[in-house]
């Protein structure tokens, strides 16, 4: 732990302050004498171990020996100065071989009790500062020229009072008290300290800890090279720790560690960090001097407990991210090995593992498998998932092929099964660069019943089949873009995305935007999975300039026709009511007349509706303009139904609102 030179340095700088004016003080005794004069005696300098005073002096009054007052120009002490200190001593006991003071005051910008005493004779110094009531900082020194023993005890010590022995950078010691003794003789040392609501913080927030309760214990001897070999004990039975972006409260913890310390640096035989409901971590490694990212060990851990890690360990890291809510369950065993600084190796195992994003998004089940990962060399991994879910879609059983080398993840020709069909996935590859993750990948969808996937999802109800290609979907490191046009096969016509990209991916406020073309769509199919009527024919979409924010619409221009070609071209009553009622009050159907009595469907020629979304309010528009209105449905055949519109403007949300009141209520139709 110390070399000699060490030990001397903790030695004296616990009260280095009254060490350096008991040893002035010291120097004085052969000079007082009963001379009625005012004797002062001034040293340039008092050096020890830790500390430096420069510009001693201390003066008695010649008639009143009994009064002894030390000033110090500058006294600097593990690396902090004071200027101007003064300790004062009404009442100094002079003997032959020893002084002592009862009621001193040390002024070091703030005023302390102080009692010491010094025997030349016994060779032993003992300094108790009183701060507060009930708090005590005493230091005890016998020493010799053959054996040296020393000890500090601390009842009720405030911790704040030791925040000058920190770097600057750390943060400040606000709060918590200190019991316990450290004793050391030369060639060992001991103690034992227990810490009771102990407080830091940081003036960025970033760094904080309170209510923290420990108890420390170290006992350390010196070996025959001149180093130390120790011993060292922390429980941590409960407290707040938050240290960006890491956040641990403890339950019951215990780090236990063995080492030797020399010239070199700390060699850490056996290390174990107990964490209760998650398991144990055992380290070995080296570390230089004052280099912790130069440390080099192994850290071994078995029967991890996945719940408990990622709630308090692995969840803080993605706060403010769609992993927030993450949790885990299962066991893991993790293997690491470190060299200067860095990771060089990881072995994880993983049995009968689970992963929940907590928001309903995906889920894996039964996760198991070996992941041995080598920074400079290539190495093969396999996950097998047992099953799964995504948005509430089943998801069959998975294996996984990976190769990994360096910060490079690649996979190739997996499938992941989703209800009667599944994703084919290809050449998939990942890379961490400048700090962020990146991946890229392509492939198909497989044909998936929308039946099926429709039920799955919980909407209402359409037929046929779901399938398409995946052109080289990217992920830069927060938006993802598919480089190519996205096909889908649906409603027995297709749908192609272009200028897909998603901002913010895995964010909570994810952002689309694309342009979708949509060709050749059956009416019937369509109508019929929402209450809305039956329409028979073939429709074209175009959806421009579409922006999704948290998957919510806020921006498009689309437009629905009619496609060409002959096909039967026939619209239904309840499909005329529910037109006319998207148009709102000013909506009219318009039918020969005398047939309405008679037919519960209609022929008509075209079908046509526009709407841009723009700031909360869809422009809407139809086939052509008529009047003061546009045509939406352009009757055709025997017997013919026209449907006119004569809202331009309508609110989004009164519009949503009105479809999802058509697909529930049977509405009346407006004729003229």
């Amino acid at each position: 732990m110390f070399s000699r030179r060490d030990a001397n340095t903790w030695r004296r700088r616990s009260l280095g302050l009254i060490g350096a004016a008991v040893l002035a003080g010291g120097c004085l005794l052969a000079v007082a004498a009963d001379s009625g004069r005012q004797i002062v005696l001034s040293l340039a300098d008092v050096s020890g171990p830790g500390y430096h005073a420069a510009g001693v002096t201390l003066t008695l009054d010649g008639g009143n020996l009994d009064a002894a007052q030390v000033a110090i120009d500058s006294i600097g002490v593990a690396g902090h100065v004071w200027h101007n200190v003064r300790l004062d001593c009404p009442h100094l006991l002079l003997e032959k071989t020893a002084v002592k003071c009862n009621d001193g005051v040390l002024d070091a910008g703030v005023k302390l009790p102080v009692a010491f005493s010094y025997s030349s004779a016994a060779r032993h110094l003992e300094v108790t500062v009183s701060p507060a009531a009930r708090e005590r900082w005493q230091f005890v020194d016998d020493f010799s020229q053959t054996a040296t023993r020393a000890g500090l005890a601390v009842t009720n010590g405030q911790i704040k009072r030791l925040g000058f022995l920190l770097p600057p950078h750390l943060p400040a010691l606000t709060a918590g008290t200190l019991n316990g003794n450290i004793s050391f003789d030369g060639s060992r040392a001991r103690g034992k300290i227990t810490v009771a609501g102990a407080a830091f913080s940081d003036a960025s927030g970033q760094h904080a800890g309170d209510k923290i309760d420990a108890v420390l214990q170290l006992d350390a001897a010196r070996n025959r090279a001149g180093g130390w070999d120790w011993n060292a004990t922390i429980d941590w039975p409960r407290g707040e720790v938050y240290w960006q972006p890491l956040y641990v409260a403890a339950q019951n913890y215990r780090l236990t560690a063995k080492g030797d310390t020399g010239d070199k640096g700390t060699y850490v035989t056996a290390a174990t960090l107990d964490l209760s409901g998650i398991g144990r971590f055992a380290f070995t490694g080296n570390v230089a001097p004052g280099a912790l990212n130069t440390a080099s060990g192994t850290l071994h851990a078995s029967g991890i407990q996945l719940d408990a890690l990622a709630e308090r360990v692995i969840r803080p890291f993605f706060a403010g991210t769609a992993f927030a809510k993450l949790s885990a369950a299962g066991q893991a065993d993790i293997d690491v090995a470190f060299a200067n600084g860095v990771v060089d190796s990881l072995d994880l195992d993983l049995r009968n593992a689970s992963l929940d994003d907590g928001a309903g998004k995906y889920r894996l089940n039964g996760i198991r498998g070996s992941i041995p990962w080598r920074r400079a060399a290539p190495t093969q991994a396999t996950l097998n998932i047992k099953s799964g879910s995504f948005s509430d879609v089943p998801m069959g059983q998975v294996k996984l092929p990976l190769r990994l080398d360096g910060f490079s993840v690649a996979a190739s020709n997996f499938k992941i099964p989703l209800l009667d069909g599944g994703l084919s996935l290809d050449d998939f590859a990942a890379r961490r660069a400048a700090g962020k993750w990146q991946w890229q990948f392509e492939g198909g969808v497989l044909p998936i019943s929308m039946e099926a996937l429709t039920k799955a999802l919980g909407w209402p109800q359409m037929h046929g089949t779901l399938s398409g290609v995946i052109p080289q979907v990217r992920y830069d490191g927060s938006s993802v873009t598919v480089n190519g046009v996205l096909l889908f096969n649906v409603f027995d016509g297709a749908i192609v995305a272009k200028n897909l990209r998603l901002a913010d991916a895995f964010g909570r406020v994810p952002r689309l935007s694309a342009d979708l073309t949509m060709s050749d769509l059956d009416l019937g199919l369509l109508t019929s999975t929402f209450s809305f009527g039956s329409i028979t024919g073939r429709i074209d979409a175009e959806v421009n300039d579409l922006e999704l924010i948290n998957w919510k619409p806020v921006a498009f221009d689309a437009k629905i026709s009619s496609s060409p070609g002959n096909y039967r071209r026939r619209i239904s009553q309840r499909a005329v009511q529910s037109i006319s009622a998207l148009g709102g009050a000013g909506a009219a159907a318009a039918i020969q007349r005398g047939f309405l009595g008679f037919f519960k469907e209609f022929g008509y020629s075209r079908i046509g509706l526009s709407c841009r979304l723009q700031d909360g309010v869809c422009h809407t528009g139809g086939i052509t303009a008529q009047g003061n209105g546009y045509v939406i449905v352009q009757g055709g055949g025997i017997p013919a139904i026209t449907v006119m519109g004569y809202n331009h403007d309508v609110n989004w949300n009164v519009l949503l609102a009105r479809l999802e009141r058509i697909t529930q209520e049977n509405v009346k139709p407006i004729v003229n």
